[in-house]
């Protein structure tokens, strides 16, 4: 079985779902041929194996009604990369987000518009002072990169 999350709809009516229900029953109880279920419970034959289909994969879960929206936004920021980011910026919050850019892979423009929607502000560092921390935190992860493989 496959993590739908909250893609089926459980607003689905529950007559629906019974309908749904009852037909897939008649076809494995009664062992009836699926032109009869077709007639019987006036389906196109599409219809009724997309239902078999999903009852055998989610069981009655299945019957309900999906969403078609999209299960994530392709552009969207990862949550863990957005709270790496979030996390870097509390911890260094001199930082601008071109310097954090250099240390997450995220574009800088998405890094001020992350962190303007968190309203984290900015401290003042002097700029020799920054780059000594930005060189030695790139080493650092450079480190643990070279380790990982």
């Amino acid at each position: 079985m496959f993590d739908m999350g909250n893609r089926f709809n459980l607003n689905t009516p529950l007559e629906i779902v019974n309908h749904r229900y009852e037909m897939i029953q008649h076809r494995i109880k009664n062992n009836v041929c699926v032109e009869e279920i077709l007639e019987k419970y006036d389906v196109s034959r599409p219809i009724f194996y997309k239902f078999v289909k999903r009852y055998n994969e989610y069981g009655k879960l299945g019957l309900h009604n999906i969403s078609k929206a999209p299960i994530n936004h392709g552009r969207k920021t990862p949550p863990k990369k957005e709270n790496n980011l979030i996390a870097l910026s509390q911890k260094y919050p001199f930082f601008s987000s071109y310097e954090l850019h250099e240390l997450v892979s995220i574009p800088a423009k998405t890094i001020q518009r992350i962190l303007r929607k968190r309203a984290i502000k900015k401290s003042y560092l002097p700029k020799s002072q920054k780059k000594t921390i930005l060189e030695r935190l790139k080493k650092e992860m450079h480190q643990r990169k070279t380790q990982k493989k």
